[in-house]
């Protein structure tokens, strides 16, 4: 009997079972943890960002920009026309086109985008030619966006403005409805 249990002995695991469940766990965790957040930074259907995710990637900057807020005309209407397959790959199409030179993200519903670019000369005519190659039309706003700007008037005259994109997301949005 005692060459059994030093057998025994010497086949056992080298490692406790309970601290390889745990690490694959917090391994588990960390995977869908990360998902989860893509989820929430990128809309991967159309590979842009969801409105938080634009704030998000954007909450840091410190430079000017330009955005336009489009609002992509009767998506309603051709949903119904050419179903809502046809129409995503159009979105899904012209979006890929336009991400080189923007920063994409939605805005308020589905058909309402934001385009952000640092180009300060830049103007609607890139996007709107690429939407009517896809036949697309929209209407738009745009802001400029100043990171700091110097007070003009007021009881703080000559002091400096800070402003976070968020807040002109939220203006924009405000002036669009």
């Amino acid at each position: 009997m005692g060459w059994m249990t030093d057998y025994a002995n010497l086949h056992e695991p080298v490692y406790d079972k309970s601290i390889v469940r745990k690490w694959k766990m917090e391994k588990l965790l960390k995977a869908m943890n990360k998902d989860l957040i893509n989820s929430l930074i990128i809309d991967r259907y159309f590979d842009i960002y969801t409105r938080n995710g634009f704030e998000y990637v954007l909450e840091g900057v410190t430079e000017d920009c330009k955005i336009f807020l489009i609002d992509f005309d009767d998506i309603r209407g051709m949903n119904n026309k050419l179903g809502y397959t046809k129409v995503n790959d159009i979105l899904k199409k012209t979006f890929s086109e336009l991400k080189e030179k923007y920063i994409i993200g939605r805005a308020f519903s589905g058909d309402e985008i934001f385009f952000l670019t640092y180009d300060l000369n830049d103007n609607i005519d890139t996007i709107k030619n690429v939407c009517l190659e896809n036949n697309l039309t929209f209407t738009y706003i745009e802001e400029r966006h100043k990171h700091r700007e110097r007070r003009i008037f007021g009881e703080n005259a000559g002091g400096m403005i800070y402003k976070n994109i968020p807040d002109t997301l939220e203006e924009m949005i405000n002036k669009f409805h």
